[in-house]
């Protein structure tokens, strides 16, 4: 919505400048672009190592965007930005699935971007896809979970096999 006297425009009930927010939409494309520009010259089959600078991407624009009242979507580029951070610390790509639904989310959010009326919360898909970011976080929390037991479950299996060893040497001396 344009406010003619001031200059202004309204995002999600609140004035923001109109030349912040054009500043916003030419630094905002730029990132989109460039995150598209990741996931898209991915190929499928492989997976999907995220790297700093997709990371610093998703960072770029979700605090460009809370600069002009665009919470939502910017707390949907912040889980990117989250996944993004977990997935380097552990040092672990993702898997198809997950890759899958991160490209959906990076292919939408030029169109979560131009929602400015403050309705993006509300909208359908994208509660689907802060789910899914959700469910992608916590698959790579589980699969370092998953990693610590069946190294422990290893680490049991040779006691395992001595104490066997150690009970039938024993049992053959007598």
């Amino acid at each position: 919505e344009m406010n003619e006297e001031s200059e202004n425009i309204v995002i999600g009930g609140q004035e923001v400048s109109s030349s912040l927010y054009a500043l916003f939409r030419e630094e905002a494309d730029l990132h989109l672009v460039s995150l598209n520009d990741e996931v898209n010259s991915h190929n499928i089959n492989n997976k999907f190592e995220i790297n700093k600078d997709f990371m610093r991407h998703a960072h770029t624009l979700s605090s460009i965007g809370r600069s002009v009242n665009l919470s939502d979507f910017s707390d949907l580029v912040s889980k990117i930005e989250d996944l993004s951070d977990l997935a380097i610390e552990k040092n672990k790509p993702l898997n198809e699935t997950n890759f899958n639904k991160l490209k959906i989310v990076v292919h939408h959010l030029g169109d979560f971007s131009n929602i400015t009326d403050g309705s993006l919360g509300e909208n359908v898909l994208f509660k689907k896809m802060k789910l899914d970011l959700d469910d992608v976080v916590e698959d790579l929390k589980q699969e370092d979970k998953e990693d610590v037991q069946s190294s422990k479950n290893l680490m049991q299996v040779p006691a395992i096999d001595i104490e066997k060893i150690v009970l039938e040497i024993t049992n053959n001396v007598k």
